[in-house]
């Protein structure tokens, strides 16, 4: 079973091959030891190939200052409190203390998203979307793979709790359709698609809520970075660029004040750049990185770089 996050490993159908380019996927992919973001080696030397690259998470100030590294692993979500991160990395869901300390394995799965309160923990994993306590006990299915699975190889990313604690936005990754943001209630009910657009030029992908989740910011290859309402509707447009600027998996995210985004860019090799909600002139946060979250507070960022494990 191919994992969630090994979407560029799959044969696309033509729409996402248009929609995302393949260096863009390359640039943007997690945990795959090919062509990562970054300077890389050549493909041979005298001593043999090239060291594989990993992931590795990051700390910085909200200014961009780096703190140091953190812990092997993607797709870091902070808990409410600010004292815990949790994280995916080899196929299992795990929390750290922000301090470095006290990292813990909890699950077999990926995409760990906090639920509002800071108990309760959201992830996926080939058998569906789950739910446990935040010490890993007491796991149970909310959606299983047959209300999402048309194949064998489709599946579930890019989790994301809503603020109020009421919803969870998801990615369906498909083998014959464009990527689709999905909403559905945090007891696995009342599932529905957030947008009504569909077709080739309307893939979609990285959902995140504003910090009072009446919106939720995404990529899509209609809107470059869209914004919307909860409740569905027409997007608008706060970013849109031509490629490579701005493409899959660009991991868009709000500010706890909500007065700026941050998301990446797709060039080689990608940086976590800024922008205000409304538009505007850009900025770069940080360089040769990718997937930023914001601690609750907003004064540090969570982030992700490849390097030699």
């Amino acid at each position: 079973m191919r994992s969630p996050h090994e979407t560029e490993r799959r044969p696309f159908t033509a729409w996402l091959l248009a929609a995302t380019l393949l260096p863009v996927w390359l640039a943007c992919a997690e945990s795959t030891p090919v062509q990562p973001l970054g300077p890389v080696g050549p493909v041979e030397s005298p001593s043999g190939p090239p060291p594989a690259l990993v992931d590795q998470i990051y700390l910085a100030d909200a200014d961009g200052t780096i703190r140091g590294r953190l812990a092997e692993g993607s797709r870091p979500s902070w808990s409410p409190d600010g004292r815990r991160i949790a994280f995916h990395r080899d196929g299992h869901v795990r929390v750290i203390g922000a301090d470095g300390s006290n990292e813990v394995e909890l699950a077999v799965g990926k995409w760990p998203t906090w639920s509002p309160d800071g108990d309760r923990i959201a992830f996926a994993n080939p058998d569906g979307i789950h739910v446990m306590n935040a010490d890993g006990t007491a796991a149970r299915v909310l959606m299983a793979p047959d209300l999402y699975r048309l194949h064998d190889w489709d599946d579930i990313a890019m989790l994301a709790w809503s603020p109020d604690g009421s919803l969870i936005a998801y990615q369906q990754v498909n083998w014959e359709s464009p990527d689709k943001i999905f909403l559905m209630t945090a007891d696995g009910s009342s599932r529905r698609a957030l947008t009504s657009t569909i077709g080739i030029r309307y893939a979609e992908s990285d959902p995140a809520w504003s910090p009072d989740g009446s919106k939720i910011i995404y990529w899509s290859f209609g809107y470059g970075i869209g914004t919307i309402g909860q409740s569905g509707g027409e997007a608008t447009s706060t970013i849109y660029m031509s490629f490579p600027d701005i493409a899959y998996n660009s991991r868009p995210a709000w500010s706890p004040d909500g007065r700026t985004i941050t998301f990446n860019t797709s060039r080689r090799p990608s940086s976590i750049t800024t922008i205000s909600p409304s538009g505007g002139s850009m900025k770069v946060l940080i360089q040769d990185a990718f997937n930023a979250t914001w601690s609750p507070d907003g004064k540090r960022l969570a982030f992700v770089r490849m390097h030699e494990r």
